[in-house]
């Protein structure tokens, strides 16, 4: 907020943004996990998550599209970058993220929103107006084009991250010396 005020005080121009975001809703990592509990592997992003990820997506389009002109109507590489680390979850977030960002006119993925107007969200996301939102949206089916969007995301081979998973010994050897040290 600060950043927006001082950029309409000073008549500066926005020329770029770097958007760090985190995976959509997961189910729970392996030491959580009930086996049967969920329709999927520990750690795997569920519907919901890739549910957010393009809304998320759909959001930032109302931004830097629609509101700023920050960025073209449709894809061009040249403009927007899209990286992910090699995680499952966090690809699956980027494509659907993607999705919503850059709607394509044809999906070759129906994620069925199994929460619209179901308790169910309350439970899993308690004391929140989430559950409002998604209705308001009127999010029942989200379309995404797989095929397309791997074409346009960055997918970041685990051995070789040094953005999201530098602390993976090999990958950056003096951050994992310094978080082994905090950790003994």
């Amino acid at each position: 907020l600060l950043t927006a005020l001082l950029l309409l005080l000073s008549n500066a121009k926005l020329i770029q943004v770097l958007q760090i975001t985190r995976h959509g809703a997961r189910t729970p990592n392996a030491f959580e996990f009930k086996p049967n509990q969920y329709p999927h592997k520990a750690g795997d992003l569920t519907a919901l998550g890739k549910i957010q990820q393009y809304h998320l997506g759909q959001e930032m389009r109302q931004r830097y599209v629609n509101k700023f002109g920050l960025i073209s109507q449709h894809f061009d590489p040249s403009e927007v970058v899209v990286k992910s680390s090699g995680k499952q979850r966090v690809v699956e977030s980027a494509l659907s993220f993607i999705n919503g960002l850059y709607p394509q006119a044809e999906g070759d993925l129906i994620i069925e929103n199994i929460y619209h107007h179901d308790s169910l969200l309350d439970k899993i996301l308690p004391h929140s107006d989430k559950h409002n939102k998604l209705e308001e949206l009127h999010i029942k089916n989200v379309s995404m084009n797989i095929a397309w969007a791997e074409r346009a995301i960055h997918v970041i081979p685990m051995e070789k991250d040094m953005f999201f998973h530098a602390d993976q010994g090999k990958n950056c050897p003096l951050v994992y010396k310094k978080l082994k040290e905090i950790k003994t």
